[in-house]
């Protein structure tokens, strides 16, 4: 198991409502999913560039799914496909704005990885992974 990172944790974290959500343990990675995310970086062809990002929204699957690479302009590719049935579109736009407005909130979504974030003037999110 990984250390948890605390450096973020606000002191007055254990009287938050939420606070039992940091508590808990983590789903587990799929194994399939984590043995993909393991291997070495895909080609960058085989990447969807940011500039093709609304591909996201068509029917049926990307070329990769699951994998990560250094795009030939410098930028980074990451994609994940997370099976989350059950989840509502207002549900995902009600976590994405809820979670920005405290840094514990970002923590609980990922305490291994997610430190911080911060919503500067209601739009802009700047995001610490």
């Amino acid at each position: 198991m990984t250390e948890k990172f605390t450096q973020n944790i606000p002191a007055n974290a254990a009287t938050l409502p939420y606070y039992k959500y940091y508590l808990q343990d983590m789903a587990k990675v799929d194994p399939t999913a984590r043995k993909k995310m393991v291997q070495a970086p895909i080609d960058p062809k085989d990447a969807t560039p940011v500039q093709d990002r609304n591909d996201l929204l068509k029917p049926g699957y990307l070329k990769t799914e699951v994998g990560y690479c250094q795009m030939p302009d410098g930028t980074a590719f990451m994609a994940n496909h997370l099976k989350m049935p059950n989840v509502t579109a207002e549900m995902l736009h009600w976590w994405f704005a809820w979670h920005g407005l405290e840094s514990m909130r970002y923590v609980i979504w990922n305490k291994d990885d997610h430190y911080d974030v911060v919503v500067k003037n209601g739009t802009e999110n700047l995001f610490k992974i």
